[in-house]
Order: C-alpha cells, then structure tokens, then sequence
C-alpha cells in the first residue's frame, strides 16, 4: 500500500542506543552517586564524542526524559528534567535547543526557577553557542523559560549566536531585548540574523531599538514589526540620516492583544511602503493587513516573492479591482501567496491561476465563495500554475458553514500541476461525495502527493459531516503512491471501526501511510 516506511540509519540507532544507555547510567546513579556521574559527564563528554553529536545526544536525552515525565505524571519517584539538563550540559555545546519541555505542560514553580538558576549559572561558560530555543506555550507554569536576567547573560556571553527564539515568554521585555545589542562595555549577539518573540512583553520601541542594533537581523518573529519600521522611518527623518537593515521578512498582522477597535492602526498605507522602501531593500516575505485600495500601493515593492494580504481593519473585507491589477503587473515574482479575506471568487481564482506562473504555494482562507463565474475549456488552457506543490483552501468560519464549489474549478487550478505534494480543502461543500472527490483526484496528477486532508472549517468534532464514505479513503490510496497523511476521517462518513481495521493493515504492509482521525482545527 504505498510508501513504506524506511528503516532508521545505522547512525539514528546508535544515537538512540547512547542516549539510552547514558540516561539509564543517570537515572541509576541518581540517587546513589549523582554529583560524581555529573561530573564525569561534564569534564568528559566533550572530549569522548564530537560536539555536533553530543548536540544530538543532549536533545534525545532531554526529550525521552520528558516523555518519560508525562507518561508517568503521578509519581514522584522520576529525577526532574531539571537535575538532567544539569547533569549534561557542557560549555562546548554549539545549539541548546530546550523547546520540547513546553509539551510537559504544567510544572511546579519551583521547577521553573530551578531552571532559570541553572541557566543564569552555566550560560556564562557557554561561549560557543550559535543556536538557543527557548519557546515556551504562553503559560505562566510551563517550561522552558526566559527573561530579561537570562538574556542579559545570552547578550554577555554568547557573541556568536545565530538563532535565538524566546517566543511566548511573557517576562521578557524591552529591557531584556536590550542586552542583546551592542553597546559600550557589553559585547551583545551581534551576529544574530534570526530572533523569534512572538507574544513577549515587548512595545514597539524596543523592537525599532533592537532592528537598529542588530544590522544582520534577517528574520524578526514579531506580529508588529511594521509599526517599528514606521517609527525608524520617523526617528531617520528627523535626523536626516539613513538606516539600511538586512531584514527579509517583515510581518505586521498584528499582536494577540490588539482589539477590533485599534486594529485599523496596522494598515499597510503609503507611510509603510516608503518606510519599507528605505529600509528594507532585501525584503522577500510580508504579512500585512490591507483593504483592496492599499494593494496598488505594493507595486512599487519588487522584491517580495512571499505574501500574505488579511483583508481585516476591524471587519472583513475582500479583494477587488485593484488586487487583481496587482497581481496582473506583479503575479509572476511570487512564489507563495496567502489570502484571508471575506468572499473569494472564481475571478481572483482565474487571475492568480492565469498571472501567477512561478507560484509554488497558494493559501485561502475566506467566509464565503462566490462562483461569479464560469469555468470553461479556454481558461484551462490559460492556467500557469505548473508548479504548484500546495494548495489549501478554507470557506467557512463556522463547521457546519456550507458553500457549492463546483469540481471544475478546483480541477482547473490544480490540473496543470504535475508537482503537488500537499491538498486542504477546508468546506463543507453542498457538493462533496464520493464520485465528486474521486473525479476531483482521477483529473489532477498526484503521483507525488504526500498530504491529502478534506474536512470541515474551524473545529472539527462532528462524525460524519461530510458525505465521503470508505471507498473515497481506497480510492484515494490508489491514486497516490505516495501518500503519507490522509484526513480528517472523523468528519467523514466513515466509522472508528473501519479506520482502524485498516490501520491494522497498513500497519503489517509496514505503510508509512497515517490516517488522522481526531478533533482538530483547520
């Protein structure tokens, strides 16, 4: 049945076999010589194995420790993940990447401060890290953690960093950002090309302070990045200088505390444009909030290849004429598009299918479709989209939202592609059954589809949703060799039963295939 699953490397096994064996060695010695096998491991570690393996080894030690944690949640008898991360963390680590603990869930305050303590003690001796992931989930109780003291250590210890994520921290604030730049008597991590802090407590203007310190800053996770340009565009004219930034990508939808009342303050106006113009000249990826009339405004800009438009300034709008002359002018420089709007029709359909040649990934999200109109054989000659590899489609905003899209304009965007990997559509379509779907796949080419997902929009918890029955999963098997997910067979007429009757057989095929069967959000 398709794709087998492949065996794991030689190499994977004997890491997993060290890991193994130096985590049961921990645990062993845990309660009888602990600081002496700690030691052991520190001073020795790193001379015994290569430091890009004991990278490797660090993380599956820490990650089958913590799953190991949460299996068995109601004992006590476990050594925390804490004293492990203590135990083996050596100064010739390169990438300390502590974001699986976040799937811990909650922990005792003690534990996060144990945390904090070990880091504010061994980031000191850690001079030669590139890489640090400390994402938590955005809870007060969770691990890992950051904040402002743990970044004053990064920011004096740490010159070589490269990566640093520290998002959903909720106590990091500018003053921590501040520690990252350089400035009289402190080194910083001047080297930093890619900072994610999504959802920290910081302002805008320790954003603009740290995009002004940082000059090879490439990649900024941060919602409001474009109100910080802004306000660099202000500071450079008033000073009548100039400031020229490295950033690629710059996203400006909005932060999660922002209300439909201020949310018409992220426009994408002229103010944004030229701020993006004079400072950005190496942009390639934007996310902004626009209505239809600010898109001409994107012409000027010929440097993006990925875009994300959210027709939403307070209430949903949608793309109109001035859309569609821009991407007539511009469709051929994008590589991704994103779309989030109100009502899409067959017509902008038409016009990225058309303008759009060079498209790899095409991104839908709207309340309502609206057939405007026709579908015919002369417009399927004119699609261009020959490279397209993802296609995800939602209307609805609610799950037992109904639309009618017919089967000839989902085939005629796909049909040209002869490289698709990844299929959403996210509707429950009036139209939807077995013949519709099996018609749908048998015009497209799906020999190297991988993801094949049909569903309902927002959360899907109703069984049998959507009229799509067992033949259409075996049918759509067929189709695709290389299908590695199919879903969400919860909403689909289809029983627990019949799923896992079949899992039992891909299961003896040894089929990589997964078949998702669960609650879930599109």
């Amino acid at each position: 049945m398709g794709v087998k699953k492949i065996p794991p490397s030689l190499y994977k096994l004997s890491l997993h076999s060290v890991s193994k064996m130096l985590l049961l060695q921990w645990e062993h010695t845990y309660n009888n010589n602990y600081a002496q096998y700690s030691k052991e491991l520190k001073e020795k570690i790193g001379i015994i194995i290569p430091s890009t393996i004991y990278e490797q080894i660090f993380e599956h030690m820490i990650d089958s420790h913590a799953r190991e944690i949460q299996n068995n949640a109601l004992t006590d008898c476990i050594p925390s993940i804490t004293c492990l991360i203590n135990s083996i963390i050596i100064p010739s680590l390169r990438k300390l990447n502590l974001n699986c603990l976040r799937h811990m869930g909650t922990v005792k305050d003690e534990e996060i401060r144990y945390l904090e303590n070990i880091l504010l003690t061994e980031l000191p001796a850690l001079n030669n890290l590139v890489e640090i992931s400390l994402q938590t989930s955005g809870t007060d109780f969770t691990l890992p953690t950051c904040s402002d003291e743990i970044l004053e250590k990064i920011g004096s210890s740490c010159p070589r960093l490269r990566t640093l994520d520290i998002s959903y921290n909720h106590t990091v604030t500018d003053k921590g950002l501040e520690y990252l730049v350089q400035y009289y008597g402190h080194e910083g991590c001047s080297e930093l090309t890619k900072l994610s802090l999504f959802e920290c407590s910081v302002t805008v203007e320790g954003v603009a302070m740290l995009l002004q310190g940082l000059p090879r800053l490439k990649f900024l996770g941060y919602r409001e990045t474009g109100q910080s340009l802004l306000l660099l565009n202000r500071q450079a004219s008033l000073s009548n200088s100039s400031l020229t930034l490295e950033l690629a990508h710059l996203n400006n939808l909005g932060i999660i505390s922002r209300t439909c009342k201020d949310i018409h303050q992220l426009k994408c106006g002229s103010r944004m444009v030229n701020a993006m113009l004079n400072h950005c000249p190496k942009l390639n990826g934007l996310k902004i909030r626009v209505n239809d009339s600010e898109v001409k405004l994107l012409l000027n800009i010929n440097t993006v290849s990925i875009l994300e438009l959210v027709y939403n300034l307070g209430s949903p709008s949608s793309p109109g004429s001035n859309t569609i002359q821009y991407l007539q002018v511009c469709g051929p420089q994008f590589v991704s598009l994103s779309f989030v709007c109100d009502i899409f029709t067959v017509q902008f359909l038409k016009v990225i299918s058309e303008s759009c040649s060079n498209l790899k990934r095409l991104w839908i999200r709207s309340n309502k479709f609206i057939c405007d109109q026709d579908v015919f054989n002369s417009d399927r000659e004119k699609c261009t989209l020959t490279n397209l590899e993802v296609f995800f489609m939602r209307i609805g905003h609610l799950e037992l939202q109904t639309c009618c899209i017919p089967r000839n304009v989902l085939s005629y965007v796909l049909h040209k592609s002869n490289v698709l990997q990844e299929i959403v559509l996210a509707m429950k379509n009036t139209l939807f059954c077995d013949s519709y779907v099996q018609e749908l796949f048998g015009s497209i080419q799906t020999s190297r589809l991988t993801h094949a997902m049909i569903l309902v929009p927002n959360k899907n918890v109703t069984i049998s949703s959507l009229n799509l029955s067992m033949a259409t999963v075996e049918a759509l098997i067929c189709m695709c060799p290389n299908l590695e997910q199919l879903g969400n067979l919860l909403v689909w007429d289809v029983s627990l039963e019949e799923v896992q009757e079949l899992r039992r057989q891909l299961k003896l095929s040894n089929s990589a295939l997964v078949l998702l069967y669960k609650i879930m959000y599109s």
